[in-house]
């Protein structure tokens, strides 16, 4: 077998500071292309003893080969503020493409936004000398995932098959032109904190998670005939799932002991 892969990335930064204003923003370009080869050959009737030559042996037992491709390309483009270090805000979007899906349906579109404030830092808990580190965060955000989806969905599959010494092209898969990328948004909030010389650490936050267009193998009905020599009946892969996840993330830390080594 041979596998090949190569990425390709370019980045563009950019940071200034406006006195207690701080901005920065990235823009971001990734290639990314692997193939994949498998060849396997089975042969009998050795000639020759000694010689292990693919053509000192006779009788062709097996021979396969298969091959695949997959590329896809990534645009990203950031962008943060601060004011102070005390404020905090940032968005993102990214533009994905992969070659699992059809060109029609090939692009997804994800962002994310998010904000911070660091409590501790405001004057009303300068009094409050036990509190070291408060902090509130929020974001909510989407990102697209095409790991589900074959290397080829989109395609009418056949396999030959031999009966009775005559060649036939059966059906192995059946196209799903209209797959699209999954897509996953979060929305997280949490306050976070250090308390009593430190020695005191936690975290409450609460998430919402929702999955879109989650790709399942749907079993069609029997009228459409069978896949292969199997007998199973025909599949295709569709955007047909959603699944959500609502909870709390709760974590302490306490510094018990603490001495100078």
């Amino acid at each position: 077998y041979n596998t090949q892969s190569h990425t390709f990335m370019q980045q563009l930064n950019w940071s200034h500071d406006y006195g207690l204003h701080h901005v920065d923003a990235l823009l971001d370009h990734e290639n990314y292309a692997y193939k994949y080869g498998y060849t396997f050959t089975r042969k009998s009737g050795q000639q020759l003893p000694g010689m292990l030559a693919m053509n000192n042996f006779s009788d062709m037992m097996d021979m396969t080969e298969s091959a695949l491709e997959y590329k896809s390309e990534s645009y990203l483009g950031r962008a943060r503020y601060n004011f102070a270090q005390k404020y905090f805000a940032e968005a993102s979007i990214r533009r994905d493409g992969s070659s699992r899906f059809h060109k029609d349906d090939r692009w997804g579109t994800f962002w994310s936004v998010g904000a911070s404030w660091i409590i501790s830092k405001e004057k009303f808990m300068h009094s409050l000398n036990w509190v070291n580190f408060l902090k509130l965060r929020a974001a909510y955000g989407s990102v697209g995932n095409d790991a589900s989806a074959g290397a080829y969905s989109y395609y009418n599959l056949y396999q030959i098959i031999k009966y009775n010494d005559v060649n036939s092209l059966v059906p192995v898969q059946l196209a799903s032109q209209n797959l699209k990328w999954e897509a996953t948004r979060t929305f997280d909030i949490a306050l976070e904190g250090s308390l009593f010389n430190d020695r005191f650490n936690f975290s409450v936050g609460y998430f919402n998670k929702r999955n879109t267009d989650l790709i399942f193998n749907v079993t069609k009905s029997l009228s459409g005939g069978t896949m292969a020599d199997s007998g199973a009946n025909p599949s295709a892969m569709i955007n047909v799932g959603t699944m959500q996840n609502i909870g709390w993330e709760l974590q302490f830390g306490v510094d018990i002991i603490r001495n100078r080594d």
